[in-house]
């Protein structure tokens, strides 16, 4: 479209120039329209082009007057006004690309903050699942793994409760600064929501995902205890809901594990202390 126009503009001029070159008339006033296409251009044309016209314009009548010897100070004036009026335009231009620019970053910038979790900086919920939308659209098209890994936190109430909701946001924090520690760049960690997390392992089949899992686990461990549980693609599912159902699945299952283990210990603790 940009060609387009400026070929049309361009033979536009060319028009003007010819015309002027057969009137008799010393000076021309076939040569004033000439004003219009750098308008024009400066108005509607990326820089490049609105360039390419006021150039146009201004050489070609200035190489115009000095072969038919027009009248100096008529032409004088006309290409002094000519060479003002292109400045004018490619300033206008340049200040319309800058423009455009900043609003494309503030787009940008509106666009990352409504997929972005504001306490973690991590995915929301919808950034993550369209993520995970364009990860699973990429790996049907070249038939690679992923693995979908989601992990909820044991006892977060209880933290909340017990240590306010300050240290909850920080236990939110630190987490999503642990998972990142294992990921690579193409990689991604989300919030879904409360205490839940979700990540994805591009690439990673069910050879890999015990052990991308087990790296999340490790990194966990100490500070951020965590239940996890994990889907692959396309072993598990082969949407984005097949494999959140058969991730939550294992997920609640090793909860229901960790929750008996620990009740099992309870009980050994409270007989050793009915001994003691």
């Amino acid at each position: 479209r940009e060609a387009f126009f400026l070929s049309w503009t361009l033979s536009n001029v060319a028009s003007l120039f010819l015309l002027a070159a057969l009137d008799p008339t010393n000076p021309s006033p076939l040569t004033l329209p000439l004003l219009m296409p750098m308008l024009f251009a400066g108005m509607s044309y990326p820089r490049r082009s609105a360039t390419v016209c006021c150039a146009a314009v201004v050489v070609g009548y200035a190489i115009e007057a000095l072969a038919e010897g027009r009248d100096f100070a008529y032409s004088g004036l006309f290409l002094m006004c000519l060479v003002w009026t292109a400045g004018m335009c490619l300033w206008q231009a340049r200040n319309r690309e800058q423009q455009h620019a900043e609003l494309e970053l503030q787009r940008d910038e509106l666009a990352r903050v409504s997929r972005a979790d504001p306490l973690t900086d991590a995915l929301n919920r919808r950034g993550f699942e369209e993520r995970l939308e364009l990860e699973l659209a990429e790996a049907r098209r070249s038939a690679r793994p992923l693995t979908l890994a989601v992990l909820d936190l044991d006892d977060f109430k209880d933290v909340n409760d017990r240590d306010g909701h300050a240290a909850g946001d920080q236990l939110l924090r630190k987490t999503v600064g642990r998972v990142r520690h294992v990921l690579r760049p193409m990689d991604a960690v989300g919030r879904l929501g409360g205490d839940e997390f979700g990540v994805l392992f591009a690439g990673a089949g069910e050879a890999d995902a015990s052990i991308v899992v087990g790296h999340l686990r490790c990194a966990l461990a100490n500070e951020v205890p965590a239940s996890i549980g994990y889907s692959c693609f396309p072993a598990d599912g082969v949407t984005a809901r097949e494999l959140f159902d058969d991730a939550d699945r294992r997920l609640y299952a090793v909860k229901r594990q960790r929750t008996r283990k620990r009740g099992e210990a309870g009980v050994e603790l409270s007989w050793a202390a009915a001994l003691a």
